[in-house]
């Protein structure tokens, strides 16, 4: 079991970030985001997260 992140990659060499998102259970889903439609934002969020983010399972969380 991993933890739950999401990644964001790239450019790569056609100019498309590539988001990576991915469970607990190891599934994932990529999201693939033109330069030219994004960039600016997926660059600041790759900037602030460079190793990814980890998200916690909703199951898990304590409602008080």
């Amino acid at each position: 079991m991993h933890a739950p992140s999401i990644k964001v990659i790239g450019p790569n060499r056609h100019g498309m970030y590539v988001v990576e998102l991915r469970s607990g259970g190891g599934r994932s889903i990529a999201l693939f985001v033109p330069d030219d439609q994004g960039g600016d934002v997926l660059r600041d969020i790759q900037e602030r997260i460079p190793y990814g983010l980890v998200l916690h399972d909703p199951a898990d969380a304590q409602i008080v």
